[in-house]
């Protein structure tokens, strides 16, 4: 089930997973191998969805991610949520830091993370989908999907 959302701080944000303020709703997965629901938080990620990189080089961007309101269920009530996160489906040679991370982003707040690209050498220029993915603990991830694109050249020029 995915539920799309526009945050209240003016963030086009993506909303995948977490209880989206429905009381009985669990995410396909979010049962921690023991069949009983896992609480999850109400994640987003708000991003640009492009970036260009210079092929052995390296570009410096920021996202935000929020912690929303959701109702208690079972095993965790709402509150902080502590994530990782990575980036998916990126090309090799295709490389990043996220900083902070892991992180916990407060209950009803959100947080920037600061995000370092690097394209080795090896990278072909060209257009790839990338994902940033946003995970805590067992529940389903977060993701969204960025357009990269490489260029040729060098950064100095």
């Amino acid at each position: 089930m995915k539920f799309y959302q526009w945050t209240s701080l003016g963030i086009a944000a993506v909303l995948l997973g977490g209880c989206g303020g429905i009381k009985a709703y669990v995410p396909a997965g979010n049962t921690a191998g023991t069949g009983n629901p896992v609480q999850c938080a109400n994640l987003s990620i708000g991003s640009s969805s492009t970036i260009t990189v210079v092929r052995d080089g390296s570009t410096e961007s920021s996202f935000s991610i929020a912690n929303g309101n959701v109702d208690a269920l079972q095993s965790r009530a709402p509150g902080d949520a502590t994530v990782t996160i990575t980036l998916v489906n990126a090309p090799p040679g295709v490389t990043s830091v996220f900083t902070p991370n892991p992180i916990t982003i407060p209950l009803n707040d959100l947080e920037i993370i600061n995000w370092d690209l690097f394209a080795g050498q090896s990278v072909q220029p060209g257009t790839y989908t990338i994902t940033i993915r946003v995970q805590e603990g067992s529940c389903t991830s977060v993701n969204q999907q960025i357009t990269l694109t490489v260029t040729n050249g060098n950064q100095n020029t």
